[in-house]
C-alpha cells in the first residue's frame, strides 16, 4: 500500500525569454482572496445568482488580436454564461493570464471552455511551467487544479496547437491550509471526480463551501447497489472539511456500495481519493456499522468505523496508482456490523508530476544567461514549459523520493554556442553529467561548489583560457573530465588537487586540424 501523497507546486514568472510569444495581464479581487474572471463580459463587474462578483477581461489583451463570441448552448446544460474569448494566435504561441499569490498559499483553480462546433481547436492548458492538461472539445469541459504558489504570481497558460484556442470563465480561489496539499514535493493535482454522493439533483456550489467547490451528484453509470438517504439533522459540534448540506446526504447499502470510474489515463498513475462520512443516524453507536474498503479490489482501510474516534464524522484519504479505471468499493464486514456501508461524499485527485521547483528556476538562469550571446539559437528556442515533462533536448531527468523530478543530466555538445559557460550551470544541485564540448564557449571554467554531484565533465573542443579550477578537479564524486582542445594557461590538474589524478579520466592532447575534422566525423 502506497504512503499518503503528500504535494507541493512551482510557480514562476514567465522570463524575458519569452515576452514575445505571451502577453500577460495581473488580476487581484479582496473578496475572500477569489479572483473571478468572466471572459467577454460587457460589464466590468456583476454579480451572478451565486452571489460570486466576476470582473471582466475586456481590455486586459491591448496588443493581441482575440475576439468574443456567443456559444449556444445545449438544453441540458445548466451553465449560466455563454461568452467565450478567442485568442487568435499562431501554432506553437501561448497566451497566459496572470494571478496574484501569496507564496507558499494553496490554491484551486478552475477554468470553462464551452463547446461549439463552429470553434474546432486543440491547445493545452499549464500552470506556471507545469502541463495540466491537453483540451480538445467535444461537450462543455471544466478543467480544475490544486497547486501550491511558490513565488507572488502564477500563470495559467494556453498553449496552441491548431485552431485558435479560446475559454469562458477562470478561477481562483485560496485553500489555506487544506488537505489536498503537504510535504516538498512538486506538481499539480488534477480534479477527477468530486462526488456529493446522496445528492440527486443539479451540481452545486454551497454558500458555506470556503473554497467554493462544485460538487457533482454521482452518475448513474458509474454507482451499484445503492440507495439514497438523507437527514435533516443540524450538523454542529464538528471540525468537518466540506459543506454541512453535502453530509446531509448519503448512499448506503446492506452489504456493499461501489463506485466505478473508467475513464483514468492509460497509463499509471498516482491518485489520492479523499472520502467523506457522517453519520445520519444518530442512534447508531461504535461497532453497528463496519465495513472495509477496497480500491482497484486491494483493500485500503479495514473494519472502517465511523464511530471509532468518538465523533460522527470522519474523513479518511487513500492513495492509489491505478490506470484506466478505478473502482471504489466499500463491504460490510460479516458477523462483525449490524449495518452495511455509507458514504457521504468523495473526490478523486490525479498526481500531475513537475520539476523541483529549484532546477526549473535555475534551468532558466542557464538558458537566460545563454541567450545573451546565442539568442538565434535553435537548442534555445525550444526549451519551454516544464523542463521535465517531457524533458528539454538536451536534458536527462530522474524520479527522486517518488514524486520529484530533478534534472540529473544537461548535454549541449556540438549545439554552436558562443560566450561564457553560464555561472549558473554550477547550481543544478542534482547534475551529475554534464557536457559542453564541440562549441564555442570562451572565459574561464566556472568554480563548482563541494556539494556538487558531478560524475562526469566534457569542456573539450572550445575556445576557454584560464586553467581548470581545483574546484572542479577536487569533487568527490566525479570520475571522468574531458578539457582537451581549449587554449587553457595550463593543461594539467591542478597540484593542489585533493583527488589523484589516476582517477580520472583525462582527455587533453587536442590533435591537428586534419585530425579534428577526422574526429568530427567519426562521431
Amino acid at each position: 500500500m502506497m504512503g499518503r501523497m503528500h504535494v507541493w507546486m512551482f510557480t514562476a514568472s514567465v522570463g524575458s525569454f519569452i515576452v514575445s510569444l505571451i502577453h500577460v495581464i495581473h488580476l487581484t479581487c479582496a473578496e475572500k482572496g477569489f479572483v473571478s474572471i468572466a471572459c467577454c463580459a460587457e460589464s466590468s463587474t456583476f454579480t451572478d445568482n451565486t452571489t460570486i462578483s466576476w470582473i471582466s477581461d475586456e481590455g486586459r489583451f491591448p496588443h493581441e488580436n482575440t475576439g468574443c463570441e456567443n456559444i449556444t448552448r445545449q438544453a441540458e446544460n445548466d451553465a449560466n454564461y455563454d461568452r467565450v474569448r478567442i485568442f487568435y494566435i499562431e501554432s506553437g504561441r501561448k497566451i497566459c493570464y496572470n494571478f496574484s499569490t501569496t507564496r507558499n498559499q494553496n490554491y484551486l483553480i478552475r477554468a470553462t471552455f464551452l463547446f461549439d462546433d463552429s470553434l474546432g481547436s486543440s491547445f493545452d492548458v499549464s500552470i506556471g511551467f507545469t502541463p495540466t492538461s491537453h483540451v480538445k472539445l467535444s461537450k462543455d469541459l471544466e478543467v480544475e487544479r490544486v497547486f501550491k504558489a511558490t513565488n507572488h504570481d502564477v500563470d495559467f497558460c494556453l498553449m496552441n496547437h491548431y485552431g485558435y484556442p479560446y475559454i469562458s470563465k477562470l478561477e481562483l480561489r485560496p485553500l489555506g491550509d487544506s488537505k489536498y496539499l503537504q510535504g516538498e514535493a512538486s506538481g499539480v493535482l488534477k480534479l477527477v471526480s468530486r462526488v456529493d454522493a446522496g445528492n440527486t439533483g443539479n451540481s452545486i456550489r454551497y454558500p458555506d463551501d470556503s473554497f467554493d467547490r462544485i460538487w457533482r451528484r454521482p452518475d448513474p453509470k458509474t454507482v451499484s447497489l445503492s440507495e439514497p438517504t438523507n437527514s435533516t439533522t443540524y450538523i454542529h459540534d464538528v471540525e468537518k472539511t466540506v459543506p454541512a448540506k453535502v453530509l446531509q446526504t448519503a448512499l448506503t447499502h446492506t452489504d456493499r456500495l461501489e463506485f466505478l470510474h473508467n475513464d483514468l489515463d492509460t497509463e499509471d498513475s498516482n491518485y489520492t481519493v479523499f472520502l467523506y462520512f457522517f453519520e445520519l443516524n444518530q442512534s447508531i453507536k461504535t461497532g453497528q456499522r463496519v465495513f472495509d474498503i477496497y480500491i482497484n479490489n486491494e483493500i485500503k482501510l479495514g473494519k472502517f468505523d465511523i464511530w471509532a474516534y468518538g465523533s460522527a464524522y470522519r474523513e479518511a484519504d487513500l492513495s492509489v496508482t491505478a490506470s484506466r479505471s478505478l473502482n471504489l468499493t466499500l463491504v460490510k464486514v460479516e458477523n462483525a456490523s449490524d449495518l452495511g456501508p455509507i458514504l457521504n461524499a468523495y473526490e478523486i485527485l490525479q498526481w500531475i508530476q513537475g520539476t523541483n521547483q529549484q532546477d526549473v528556476e535555475v534551468i532558466m538562469k542557464v538558458r537566460n544567461e545563454l541567450m545573451l550571446n546565442n539568442k538565434e539559437n535553435e537548442l534555445l528556442q525550444s526549451w519551454s514549459g516544464d523542463p521535465c515533462f517531457p524533458p528539454w533536448k538536451g536534458l536527462t531527468c530522474q524520479n527522486i523520493s517518488g514524486s520529484l523530478s530533478v534534472i540529473t543530466g544537461l548535454n549541449i555538445s556540438s549545439s554552436q554556442f558562443q560566450g561564457p559557460i553560464p555561472a549558473s550551470i554550477t547550481e543544478l544541485s542534482y547534475l551529475k553529467e554534464l557536457n559542453l564540448s564541440y562549441n564555442d564557449f570562451t572565459g574561464k571554467i566556472p568554480q563548482f561548489p563541494k556539494s556538487s554531484v558531478l560524475t562526469s565533465v566534457d569542456l573539450s573542443f572550445n575556445d576557454l583560457t584560464g586553467s581548470v579550477p581545483d574546484s572542479l578537479a577536487s569533487l568527490t564524486n566525479l570520475k571522468t573530465l574531458y578539457f582537451g582542445c581549449n587554449p587553457l594557461s595550463s593543461k594539467e590538474l591542478p597540484s593542489n588537487s585533493s583527488r589523484l589524478i589516476t582517477e580520472y579520466e583525462i582527455y587533453y592532447i587536442c590533435p591537428n586540424v586534419n585530425a579534428n575534422l577526422a574526429l568530427r566525423m567519426k562521431d
